[in-house]
């Protein structure tokens, strides 16, 4: 990776942090997080405490993006802005 600059999919793990700073000599990562792990964090937050809501409400939130990408799973990349509810 010390040669790449451009878009990188990864997942939250801490030890990419350094890629997606803005001063490096590569030239910059731009970090394109994956939701699932985000997801994660909220999940265990209204999970574990009953005055989380903004939690319980993000990870509704989340849920309803995560509808739509199973509805356009597998289409063509044309296809999405006409699939049902898009």
């Amino acid at each position: 990776m010390a040669g790449y600059a451009g878009l990188m999919q990864a997942d939250a793990y801490a030890g990419f942090s350094r890629l997606y700073e803005a001063n490096r000599k590569a030239g910059s990562i731009v970090e394109a997080a994956c939701s699932a792990h985000g997801r994660r964090k909220f999940f265990d937050l209204a999970r574990l405490s009953t005055t989380a809501p903004i939690a319980a409400k993000a990870v509704k939130r989340i849920d309803v993006l995560f509808a739509v990408e199973r509805e356009i799973n597998g289409l063509a990349p044309q296809e999405p802005a006409r699939a049902p509810g898009a």
